[in-house]
C-alpha cells in the first residue's frame, strides 16, 4: 500500500530533505531491507532518519553509511535463532551446569520478597554482543546527528510511559533498549533509566522527523493491524497486542503526516519468524517497486551524495588495552590471560565471543557486554561490563509422562555460591505416579579435587516378564547417600570417586525368586569418568558422550557384617553425527559383573526407550521396561532420524546385543535385537516421542509414549 500527497510534492522535498522513518516489528522488519535497497537503485538520498525497535536496527545501519544490499549482507551473518531463544551453546556451559539442561519447563527466581517472576524470557545477551560486533565502525559514545545521515531513534521508559528520543549514547545500548520488547526481552538500562521497546509508545514514529523540521517524509509501516477476537489465539500475539495498545494512537495521529507511506506486508510472518526472511525482504521490494517512478523522480532533486561503507563490519579489531568493570569475579588478569592479549595486537571478535559465551555460561551474570573506544586511529581499548544476577537461587519447574514411569511434576531448588563460591546445590523432588528425588552439593574448583555430597530416592511398581508374560510385580524403593571427590578437567571431563551407602526396600507379589530381598543395605565404593560435549541432548548432530564407572558391591547387616563384595564395570559410548536435517547416533554399552550374584537392584536389565534410568538398567527397543535381565551384557545401537519439518523428526532406532549371568555367555548366548520407529516433535514443553518397536523373535508391537523433558 502507499499514501501520497503528489500535490506540492516537490516543494515539500526542497526545503529540509527527505525523512526516513522504520517501524518496529521484529522479523518483519527485514521488509525495510528491500524498500532501502529500491531506494539506493533509484539514488534517492534520505536526509534523516527516525526509527523504532527493529526498525531502529535497520535504520542505524542505513545512517551508518551502510547500503541496503550491504544491511542484508549483515542481517544474514546473525544468527537469529540464537538472538531469539538467547540460548547458550551446550558445549559452553559450566560442567555442573550442561548436566542440568534440557530439563526444566520454567525457572523462577527467589528474592528477598520470595519467588518472582523473571523482567523478561530473554536477558538479550546474544542481541547485545551482536549489536556490539555490527557496530564497530561508529565505537564509543557517538552522536547520531553526525552519522552520515542523522539519526534518532526511541525507548520507553517503563517507570513513567514517557517515550525517550534518543540521539546520542554508545549505539549498541541505545539499539538494545528499542528492541526490549516487553514479555519476551527484559528491560534495558541506559543512563540509570529503564527502558522497553520503544514501539510501545509509538511503533512509527513520524513525531520525531516532524519536530525536527522535515516537511517530506517517506515511512515503511510494518507493523500489523490490531488482531480480531478469532486471530488473538496464540500467546505471541496476545501479548504483542497488549503491549502496544499505546502506539495504535499514535499511528493514528501522525500516519496522515507521512508524504508517503508504504506498508509491505507477508501475513504469516511474527515478531521472531526471521526464518521468512527472503519473502520479508522480496515483499519490501516488491512494494517500493511500485513507486520506482516517484521515487527516481525525487532522486533528481535529493541524489545519492554519502558515499556507502567501504566494507562490512571487519572480523578483528586493534586493542591496545582492556578494562574490566562491574563484577568482583572477573578482573582484567583472568580476561587478558584467557584472550592471551598483547598489546596493540589484532583480537578477533570470534575469539571475544567465545570468552564471553563461557562466562555467561556459567550463569552468573545478567549482563555481560563489551564496548570499543577509539585510542588512536587504528586502536582501541576493549571495555567489558560484568552485571551480576540479584539473585541465585531459583525454584524450576517440570513436567513428564512416559510409558515406563506415567506422569510426573518436578519441582526443584536451585542455589549458586551457598556458603562458598563456585558452589551448586540442587535439590529436586519428582511428584507423580512415582515418586522420586535427588539432591547435589558440589563446589566447582576445575582440575583441583573438591568434595562433593548426593542423595537420591526411586520409587517404582513394575512387572518382571518371562517369555513374553508377567510372572510378578514388585514395588520398588532405594535410597542413597554419596560422599565423592571430583575433579573437572575441562568442562567435558570429570574424574569422580568416593563412597555410597544405598538401602533398599523390595516387595514382590509372589516370594518366588531368592535374588529378591527386602531391608538390603550396601556399603559401596565407586569410580567414575565422565566425557561429554555433546551439541545438545535432543537429537544431537555433533559430539561425543563417555562414561566408565566401577562399583565395588558390599551388602552388610547393620553395618557390622559384611558379605563378600561384587565388582560391576558399566561402560557407554555415544558418537553423534550429522548434517542439516539428518543424523545419525551410534553407541555402545556394556556391563561386566565380577564375583558374587549380585541381588535384585545391581542385576542388568533392558528394555523400555527411557533416558532416565538408573542402577544398571539400560534401554533397549523392541522389548518392556525390565523385560531382560542378567549379569552381563552388551549393546550395539543405531538411531537414524530426519528431520521432515522444523522440530519435526522421524527416527529409525535399531539395537542388537547379548545378555547372560556370566562372561562366556556373552559369547554363546543367542543374540537379541530389536528396532523402533519413532514420530518426534519438540515443542515448549520439550521433546514429545511417539513410539512403535517391536523385534525380530516376536510378531508382536509395542507402543511407546514420552512427553517432555527427561528428568
Amino acid at each position: 500500500m502507499l499514501l501520497i500527497c503528489f500535490n506540492g510534492l516537490l516543494c515539500l522535498a526542497q526545503p529540509k530533505g527527505i525523512g526516513l522513518v522504520l517501524s518496529g516489528g521484529g522479523a518483519r522488519a527485514m521488509a525495510h531491507v528491500g524498500v532501502l535497497q529500491i531506494i539506493d537503485s533509484a539514488g534517492l538520498q534520505v536526509s534523516y532518519i527516525a526509527g523504532t525497535s527493529m526498525g531502529a536496527v535497520v535504520g542505524a545501519f542505513y545512517a551508518m553509511g551502510y547500503s541496503g544490499k550491504q544491511i542484508e549482507a549483515i542481517m544474514r551473518s546473525v544468527d537469529w535463532q540464537a538472538v531469539s531463544d538467547n540460548r547458550i551453546q551446550r558445549k559452553k556451559l559450566s560442567y555442573f551446569d550442561r548436566k542440568q539442561t534440557d530439563k526444566y519447563l520454567l525457572s523462577l527466581p527467589i528474592t528477598d520478597k520470595g519467588i518472582s517472576i523473571p523482567a523478561g524470557i530473554n536477558y538479550g545477551y546474544y542481541i547485545l554482543q551482536t549489536l556490539s560486533r555490527l557496530t564497530v565502525h561508529y565505537p564509543g559514545y557517538q552522536d547520531f546527528r553526525k552519522f552520515p545521515i542523522p539519526f534518532v531513534c526511541t525507548g520507553t521508559d517503563i517507570e513513567n510511559g514517557i517515550l525517550k528520543e534518543f540521539d546520542e549514547g554508545i549505539i549498541s545500548d541505545i539499539l538494545r533498549a528499542t528492541t526490549a520488547f516487553p514479555s519476551i526481552f527484559s528491560p534495558y538500562e541506559v543512563d540509570g533509566r529503564l527502558y522497553v521497546d520503544g514501539g510501545v509508545m509509538d511503533n512509527l514514529p513520524i513525531s520525531l522527523l516532524k519536530k525536527r523540521g522535515v516537511q517530506f517524509i517517506l515511512a515503511s509501516d510494518v507493523q500489523n493491524a490490531a488482531y480480531t477476537k478469532e486471530e488473538l489465539n496464540s500467546i505471541n500475539k496476545i501479548l504483542e497486542q497488549a503491549a502496544t495498545f499505546a502506539s495504535i494512537r499514535a499511528y493514528q495521529d501522525y500516519i496522515c503526516e507521512a508524504q508517503m507511506l508504504l506498508q509491505p506486508k507477508v501475513p504469516e510472518a511474527g515478531l521472531l519468524s526471521f526464518e521468512l526472511m527472503d519473502r520479508v525482504i522480496q515483499e519490501g521490494r516488491n512494494v517500493a517497486l511500485r513507486y520506482w517512478d516517484t521515487l527516481v523522480a525525487l532522486a533528481k532533486i535529493y541524489p545519492r551524495a554519502v558515499p556507502y561503507q567501504r566494507e562490512l563490519p571487519p572480523n578483528d579489531v586493534i586493542v591496545s588495552n582492556i578494562r574490566v568493570s562491574g563484577s568482583a569475579d572477573v578482573d582484567e588478569n583472568y580476561i587478558t590471560a584467557k584472550l592471551g592479549f598483547r598489546k596493540n595486537t589484532a583480537l578477533s571478535f570470534d575469539k571475544i565471543h567465545d570468552l564471553m559465551d563461557q562466562i555467561y555460561g556459567r550463569k552468573n551474570h545478567e549482563i555481560i557486554k563489551y564496548d570499543l573506544f577509539p585510542i588512536t586511529d587504528t586502536s582501541h581499548a576493549l571495555n567489558f561490563y560484568f552485571k551480576p544476577f540479584k539473585y541465585n537461587q531459583y525454584l524450576r519447574l517440570g513436567l513428564h509422562f512416559d510409558t515406563d514411569f506415567g506422569s510426573a511434576f518436578l519441582f526443584s531448588y536451585y542455589n549458586k555460591n551457598l556458603i562458598f563460591r563456585n558452589s551448586f546445590l540442587n535439590i529436586d523432588l519428582v511428584l507423580g505416579d512415582n515418586p522420586r528425588g535427588n539432591f547435589t552439593y558440589f563446589i566447582d574448583r576445575g582440575v583441583i579435587p573438591m568434595l562433593g555430597i548426593r542423595g537420591r530416592f526411586n520409587t517404582f511398581r513394575s512387572a518382571l516378564w518371562s517369555n513374553e508374560r508377567p510372572i510378578n510385580f514388585i514395588n520398588y524403593t532405594d535410597l542413597s547417600s554419596d560422599i565423592f571427590i571430583q575433579s573437572i578437567l575441562t568442562k567435558s571431563i570429570s574424574v569422580t570417586g568416593g563412597v555410597q551407602t544405598e538401602f533398599f526396600n523390595l516387595i514382590p507379589t509372589q516370594l518366588d525368586n531368592p535374588l529378591i530381598r527386602n531391608n538390603l543395605a550396601y556399603l559401596n565404593y565407586f569410580g567414575q569418568l565422565h566425557f561429554d560435549n555433546l551439541d545438545q541432548l535432543f537429537k544431537p548432530q555433533k559430539g561425543a558422550k563417555v562414561e566408565i564407572i566401577a562399583r565395588v558391591l558390599s551388602r552388610t547387616e547393620r553395618y557390622q557384617v559384611f558379605i563378600k563384595p561384587t565388582t560391576v564395570i558399566s561402560g557407554y559410548y555415544m558418537q553423534a553425527l550429522g548434517y542439516g536435517r539428518v543424523g545419525m547416533n551410534l553407541s555402545f554399552q556394556s556391563t561386566i559383573s565380577l564375583g558374587n550374584n549380585q541381588f535384585f537392584p545391581y542385576r542388568v536389565f533392558l528394555g523400555g526407550l527411557g533416558n532416565n534410568y538408573f542402577q544398571h538398567i539400560h534401554k533397549f527397543a523392541g522389548y518392556r521396561f525390565l523385560e531382560l535381565s542378567g549379569r552381563q551384557n552388551a549393546v550395539l545401537r543405531g538411531e537414524f532420524f530426519f528431520r521432515t519439518f522444523p522440530n519435526q523428526y522421524f527416527t529409525f532406532t535399531y539395537n542388537v546385543g547379548k545378555i547372560g549371568e556370566e562372561i562366556p555367555e556373552l559369547i554363546t548366548n543367542e543374540i537379541i535385537d530389536g528396532y523402533a520407529i519413532t514420530y518426534s516433535v519438540n515443542t515448549l514443553l520439550g521433546p514429545i516421542e511417539l513410539s512403535l518397536m517391536g523385534n525380530s523373535n516376536s510378531s508382536r508391537i509395542l507402543g511407546y509414549i514420552s512427553v517432555g523433558y527427561w528428568f
